[in-house]
């Protein structure tokens, strides 16, 4: 029997900038989803979306058991049968990132097969830590299974998967929640080809890339890690106009979470602006204790860190994710 999201609203864990609109669970950022725990011996999601658009990636998780599932329309169905009788617990997460509204998935529903009666169950109410992320490609996985010597501009999803990213391999080392806030292509002032019109401080407060859903920043990050700059580098951002934007970004970030600890993220593609990026964090930090600038070595073809389109592989992510980890425990952030 299909179950629509209304009816057990109240038993979903929603995970990063994830949206509940017109009764359906919004899924545009990556890393935004969703958890139940039922008990029964089946379980099928239904999925919405557009038929046009690129074909887009979900991680779905039955009782620690990961599928990826494709969805290029309202026809998908993610289906675990043959369960034993007894509780489960289903968790899933977007894996490739929004460009336009055709590339919007929502979730309507869910049937459970159960031989006795139908029971969605309360989930265990464990605290977790949270991670609120800002960035680029980088931190969305943008070509990290493609050859180093692919060179496509086209999205090609099948090569990107967010859960190959420092983002989340951070998140789940932490058994954090992760707010993903990335667009590739984008920078504090520019997009790698220049344009000016779309600052990813505009993102800031969205929750839906389609609909007008604001966040709430009343739930307060335990850390924010920003990783941006990569992309004003290759437009040729001037040092001084970059100075002012990451202020900015700093000032907008503090407005909603004021004594969080950042961490700004820098150098793994480029290095162009780490020694005024030193300097200037080190000065932010007279009047902030709270902020932390971590330069991060660039990736390098000879330790087969080069995915597609000069991003990080699998290899370099996790390289990154490495040195962000081990920052994190050696300063003690996310203890206690």
């Amino acid at each position: 029997m299909f179950i629509p999201i209304t009816e057990f609203k109240d038993k979903i864990k929603l995970y990063g900038r994830c949206a509940m609109a017109d009764d359906k669970i919004n899924l545009e950022w990556n890393g935004s989803g969703f958890e139940i725990c039922f008990k029964g011996d089946s379980i099928r999601v239904f999925f919405e979306k557009e038929n046009a658009g690129e074909i887009i990636y979900i991680r779905c998780e039955i009782d620690g058991k990961v599928q990826k599932v494709a969805i290029s329309n309202s026809k998908e169905v993610f289906v675990a049968d043959n369960l034993n009788d007894g509780i489960h617990s289903f968790k899933l997460l977007r894996l490739n990132e929004y460009y336009s509204p055709c590339d919007t998935v929502n979730v309507t529903g869910v049937d459970i097969g159960a031989k006795d009666c139908l029971n969605i169950l309360q989930l265990n109410k464990k605290h977790r830590k949270r991670i609120d992320f800002y960035g680029d490609s980088i931190t969305n996985g943008w070509h990290v299974y493609a050859e180093p010597d692919y060179e496509s501009d086209m999205h090609c999803n099948c090569y990107n998967d967010y859960s190959a990213s420092y983002a989340y391999l951070t998140a789940n080392a932490f058994d954090a929640n992760a707010y993903v806030c990335a667009v590739s292509g984008h920078g504090i002032i520019s997009t790698w080809d220049g344009v000016r019109s779309k600052p990813m401080k505009m993102f800031y407060e969205m929750k839906s890339r389609s609909m007008p859903i604001k966040m709430d920043f009343t739930d307060k990050p335990d850390l924010i890690v920003v990783a941006l700059g990569t992309n004003d580098w290759a437009a040729g951002v001037p040092e001084d106009e970059m100075k002012c934007g990451i202020r900015d970004f700093v000032k907008m970030l503090r407005s909603d979470a004021p004594n969080t600890k950042i961490i700004w993220m820098y150098g793994m593609i480029n290095d162009g602006y780490m020694v005024m990026m030193q300097e200037l964090f080190a000065d932010l930090k007279n009047n902030d204790i709270n902020i932390d600038f971590l330069p991060i070595i660039p990736m390098k073809a000879e330790n087969n860190e080069v995915g597609g389109t000069g991003h990080p592989n699998k290899n370099g992510q996790r390289r990154i994710a490495n040195e962000l980890i081990n920052y994190i425990n050696k300063k003690g952030i996310l203890a206690g």
